[in-house]
């Protein structure tokens, strides 16, 4: 059942109320996604870019935000590349990109600390480089082999250097995952 699926039916107010959680959540993390790229438009688009918004994905990886950073950067994308000058690929091609990323992150949650951590936020960075050095391969004739590094090493800062402390900082004002064990 997608997010919006339970609205209007006959539902306990608990879980209702969860669902508005979510979906509220996911509406933060989109416009913060979305206005956070376009007022960094310059280097948030291209062969060679830093979308430091990206930073965003790797919070799927908590338990307690979870799904609604899938959601939230996968829209904050949509809303992001509207003004992209690569036009409706790359709204597609980046919302896709971003929803795999983050559900990267969010199936991390079986490993628990630092490994959890490292691959929540080194994993969506090789994702969104593969698809977006791809789309401007496919699409625009850049190279990918030249592509893929620039557009990695920029996930890289966006996802660890900048996902990675705010991974750290949910946990302290949110709550750690709750794993059964180390894995």
């Amino acid at each position: 059942m997608g997010i919006l699926g339970s609205f209007g039916r006959t539902e306990s107010s608990g879980e209702t109320r969860s669902r508005a959680k979510e979906l509220a959540l996911s509406s933060v993390i989109a416009g913060a996604y979305g206005l956070g790229t376009i007022a960094i438009a310059p280097i948030g688009y291209g062969p060679v870019q830093a979308r430091l918004t990206d930073a965003l994905i790797p919070m799927s990886y908590n338990k307690k935000v979870g799904k609604a950073a899938i959601y939230g950067t996968a829209l904050g994308c949509v809303v992001a590349n509207a003004i992209s000058p690569y036009g409706l690929a790359d709204v597609i091609v980046g919302a896709v990109a971003n929803a795999a990323a983050s559900s990267s992150s969010y199936l991390c949650q079986r490993w628990s600390g630092t490994k959890g951590k490292i691959a929540a936020t080194v994993i969506p960075s090789i994702v969104i480089g593969v698809a977006i050095a791809g789309e401007l391969a496919l699409l625009y004739g850049v190279r990918f082999e030249l592509g893929f590094p620039s557009i990695t090493a920029g996930e890289l800062v966006s996802c660890v250097g900048l996902g990675m402390p705010i991974l750290k900082a949910l946990e302290r004002l949110i709550g750690k995952n709750n794993h059964k064990s180390e894995a």
